[in-house]
């Protein structure tokens, strides 16, 4: 999967509980979100931040992607030890990262962010035809693992990625931020901004 479609699907996850958690606590009960509480803007931020990061980092292992581009040195000794979707494409990689979140309470939000960023985009590359490889790292090595049967993945960055897979998340992330936006507009931020978007559509409308 390309990297819009790793940030578009890391987006829509954390947006959705996070809206929902606000208005039923009951329907996303066991999200990440209902164990670490959002008590104030800085918190979301750093949240929405670190998926972000997350969304990326794993592709930290191919020199090419955009997240390489920026730290091609560590991208390439990477790559060079472990190739692309070795180490960083495995489960071992976002369960680093829950550990951390758990004894680092200070910095809980980002790690558990990026956890939550890496975990999309290792469910986003098993969408593809290539699928992940040795995913249960260091065991039942050799095995390749998809979401679907082979047939029904798509190529990264084919047609079918860029011109339905890619707008239809967009569209999904849209209206599930709008969502979200309404949901908390008590954050001063948030409903600045939710009161101009009412404002763009009532225009429009």
């Amino acid at each position: 999967m390309t990297a819009k479609g790793h940030i578009l699907t890391s987006g829509f996850s954390v947006f959705l509980p996070l809206a929902f958690l606000n208005s039923n606590k009951d329907l996303f009960a066991i999200s990440i979100f209902e164990f670490i509480p959002i008590d104030n803007e800085l918190d979301m931020l750093i949240i929405l931040l670190s998926v972000y990061f997350g969304s990326l980092l794993p592709d930290i292992d191919e020199p090419e992607s955009r997240i390489g581009r920026k730290f091609p040195i560590v991208s390439n000794v990477i790559k060079s030890i472990f190739g692309h979707r070795g180490i960083t494409h495995t489960l071992a990689f976002p369960l680093l990262f829950i550990v951390l979140s758990i004894y680092f309470e200070s910095l809980r939000y980002l790690f558990a962010g990026i956890a939550l960023g890496v975990i999309n985009h290792i469910l986003g590359d098993m969408l593809t035809k290539g699928g992940i490889k040795n995913i249960f790292f260091p065991f039942l090595k050799g095995n390749t693992y998809g979401l679907l049967p082979k047939d029904f993945r798509f190529y990264t960055n084919s047609a079918f990625e860029r011109f339905i897979i890619l707008p239809v998340l967009f569209v999904m992330n849209f209206f599930v931020a709008f969502y979200f936006i309404n949901s908390f507009s008590s954050l001063p931020i948030l409903n600045f901004m939710n009161q101009n978007i009412k404002t763009v559509f009532a225009s429009v409308i």
